[in-house]
């Protein structure tokens, strides 16, 4: 314990000493979490996790990095200019003056954006590239930044997106979907977890060795995920051979 707390001391002081960064004005290193490398998961195939040390995670979202407060970009634009907008190399940057050994990087959360394009879920919900997944693979673009200064990169996403965007998540599922709606929470079900599972595949084959793992967030039993639902949503991963840490 006294060894994890005198990192995430060490680890604080040097990230108030960051400057701004250009391309999310200040956002970038500021708006994170310090993780031990004990706190996710522990697996023979993860041990290169726990001897990083600690890293950042980053939520990379529609609503906090694209919007004219100091916080963020400091404009409004489209989703695909604000995802070309971000400088990996400016970012990489500032990772390595923390000393973090790996970078947790949300490819979207809750809604229907991602930083990356995925033919299949634009396929499935007829959103175009553009609107909803950007032009610019923005993971490719992190991961290069990183790996040239040896800093590991995985990936955040959720089990139960786009659920703050009903239009797409009809097409994800059937059409009972108004009937498993609980307390505003979409209950999944084989259709969507299926589908979502193809979407996550594409991520997962594209990547492959160059993400060291998934954390899927989301995948609760209250959103309808079970012994069953959960480890079909886990295949989705084993075309890239990642690990996956399921459920938050």
């Amino acid at each position: 314990m006294k060894v994890f707390l005198k990192k995430k001391n060490i680890a604080a002081r040097k990230l108030l000493r960051i400057k701004r960064t250009n391309n999310m004005k200040g956002l970038s290193l500021l708006v994170i979490l310090i993780f031990s490398s004990t706190t996710l998961f522990c697996q023979s195939k993860t041990d290169w996790f726990k001897e990083a040390g600690y890293g950042i995670i980053v939520h990379y979202l529609y609503g906090l990095q694209n919007g004219s407060l100091p916080w963020n970009q400091g404009k409004n634009t489209s989703w695909d200019s604000c995802v070309n907008s971000f400088n990996v190399q400016k970012f990489a940057n500032d990772v390595e003056v923390t000393g973090a050994r790996y970078v947790i990087f949300s490819v979207q959360q809750s809604d229907k954006y991602f930083c990356a394009p995925n033919e299949t879920f634009e396929t499935i919900t007829g959103l175009k590239r553009g609107l909803s997944t950007s032009h610019r693979d923005l993971i490719e673009d992190l991961y290069a930044a990183l790996k040239a200064k040896k800093i590991s990169l995985m990936l955040y996403i959720t089990g139960n997106v786009p659920f703050k965007n009903w239009p797409a998540m009809i097409k994800l599922t059937d059409n009972n979907f108004h009937e498993r709606v609980v307390k505003n929470a979409y209950q999944v079900d084989e259709v969507f977890v299926n589908n979502w599972g193809k979407v996550l595949a594409e991520f997962s084959n594209r990547y492959k060795g160059k993400v060291k793992g998934w954390w899927v967030d989301g995948a609760y039993p209250f959103v309808g995920y079970n012994d069953t639902l959960l480890p079909l949503l886990k295949k989705s991963f084993a075309i890239g051979k990642r690990r996956c840490n399921c459920g938050g």
